[in-house]
């Protein structure tokens, strides 16, 4: 029964502990993100007029090989790494739609993304929010393939960016009525203040996963223990 209660907790602490979330933009305009649990990867966004748009890659294919070569084991980064490449130079995808296979010949082609009325804001604001935080609605072509716990996870990181992203817009207009020098100096001041905000978040997440990770290593240790102590009291040890 101890024993039982000991993995128990143990497959509590591990449970816990926060795994780094992976969405990353590719050079051909292609979107991905990869379930760090189940380690499925998914098409999550297609830029228009981009490469990946023009090869008709849909949202929601799940990633199987690049050029041949299994992904599953791989980082986003290096996927990333894999569909990136020279200009002009031939990517292969074999994807998963509705349970059947399918192969993808894209065309490498750099992709740029557009400048639009919110390209100074967005400028401000890419300083501030992590690089792989998703704050759009993921696809329903994708949920239903994630992880429950990835999706929750997913959920509340969303819910909580729009949140700081609506506050920082606030701000930001605010500064833009002012006169050009007071809104330089506005603008500087509160960019400075998220992007404090931001670093004292991650310290904190840090620290909350390092105490995770200590605990699940001293409950580790505990069956260890337990498992060697058994085995010397077993009778055919003796």
């Amino acid at each position: 029964m101890k024993k039982g209660i000991i993995i128990s907790l143990l497959l509590g602490l591990i449970s816990t502990t926060s795994v780094q979330a992976e969405i990353c933009k590719s050079d051909i305009g292609l979107t991905i993100l990869k379930d760090p649990y189940n380690k499925k990867t998914f098409v999550l966004e297609v830029a228009p007029d981009s490469a990946a748009q023009k090869s008709n890659l849909p949202i929601g294919a799940e990633i199987l090989n690049i050029n041949d070569e299994k992904i599953k084991p791989l980082s986003e980064n290096e996927i990333i790494t894999m569909i990136n490449g020279e200009k002009d130079t031939n990517l292969k995808l074999t994807v998963k739609i509705n349970g059947k296979k399918s192969e993808f010949n894209i065309t490498r082609a750099n992709y740029f993304e557009p400048i639009t009325e919110d390209s100074n804001f967005n400028l401000y604001w890419s300083q501030i929010m992590p690089s792989d935080i998703y704050l759009k609605p993921i696809p329903e072509e994708i949920q239903h393939k994630l992880s429950i716990k990835y999706k929750n996870e997913l959920t509340a990181e969303s819910e909580y960016w729009n949140t700081r992203k609506a506050d920082f817009q606030t701000n930001y207009n605010s500064c833009q009525n002012l006169a050009e020098e007071e809104r330089n100096s506005c603008l500087l001041n509160i960019l400075n203040e998220a992007k404090l905000r931001t670093n004292k978040d991650i310290l904190i997440k840090n620290e909350e996963n390092i105490i995770k990770e200590q605990e699940a290593g001293k409950c580790i240790y505990h069956i260890k223990q337990f498992q060697l102590n058994n085995t010397f009291q077993n009778p055919r040890y003796r």
